[in-house]
């Protein structure tokens, strides 16, 4: 049986490794293409002394980083490798640069093909159609119709984002108020989905200690998605969503 923090490196090499290979290095396309530079050449390649250095320079930080990653920290995450971000940039820019030297075609082909499988024209189609979450769809509701003094309790992840937008007290996992105080919210929003145990815990009792006969369920226009969007572009949402239940706020309609 191995220890914990040895399955845990394992794992986080293996996210690490598998956004690196999908995102920021493709090794499938640089193999093809150097196997056609290999076959339109006929002198051995040889790496110069500065170039060997100039790849060190480049490749040690990325893997230095990665290392402490995969055995320091607990959780993966994409955003963890921004500041790789730089070093993969001038290694691919290295690559193409060599293959432009040495083919000008091949090289505009190689940068063409890098273009069109990194997906950068989802991030234009994001710019040009406006997503709508669930927690912006909320908070601007809130926004609209609660009093300032109105207590909203979060059944699901999201109290501390509609807390910092609206402004409002809001009961919930992450925010850590009583959680007997759902007598006294005006707004409950059950989530559709949620993965943190402590907005589990938040949502279930919301579920057990609520009588919603007193309350009015008024639907958000957006789908009720895990997250508002995330930086991982494996769990981006590039345009609107529109399949699913949608968002959700009850309103108490007796006074106390």
């Amino acid at each position: 049986m191995l220890p914990d923090f040895i399955i845990n490196m394992m794992n986080n090499s293996v996210f690490y490794f598998r956004r690196i290979l999908a995102y920021l290095f493709t090794p499938a396309l640089f193999i093809a293409l150097a196997s056609l530079i290999l076959l339109s050449i006929k002198k051995t390649f040889v790496l110069r002394s500065q170039t060997k250095e100039k790849l060190f320079l480049v490749c040690a930080p990325p893997l230095i980083l990665l290392t402490l990653l995969a055995s320091a920290i607990n959780q993966s995450h994409f955003r963890y490798l921004a500041p790789l971000l730089p070093f993969f940039a001038i290694l691919n820019a290295m690559i193409l640069h060599s293959l432009l030297k040495r083919s000008i075609p091949v090289g505009i082909a190689a940068a063409l093909l890098i273009l069109a499988f990194s997906g950068v024209h989802r991030h234009f189609v994001e710019l040009s159609v406006s997503h709508k979450g669930p927690l912006k769809a909320t908070s601007a509701f809130l926004n609209k119709n609660a009093g300032k003094d109105d207590i909203v309790f979060m059944g699901g992840y999201g109290d501390f984002p509609v807390k910092f937008y609206t402004g409002l007290k809001v009961i919930g996992g992450e925010t850590q108020y009583k959680m007997e105080d759902i007598d006294k919210a005006r707004w409950i929003i059950i989530r559709e989905k949620t993965n943190y145990s402590r907005d589990k815990k938040a949502k279930e009792y919301a579920l057990n200690n609520t009588n919603f006969s007193i309350y009015k369920k008024i639907e958000m226009n957006a789908v009720d998605t895990v997250f508002e969007n995330r930086e991982d572009p494996f769990l981006r949402y590039f345009r609107p969503v529109k399949n699913g239940a949608k968002a959700a706020v009850y309103k108490r309609l007796d006074s106390f």
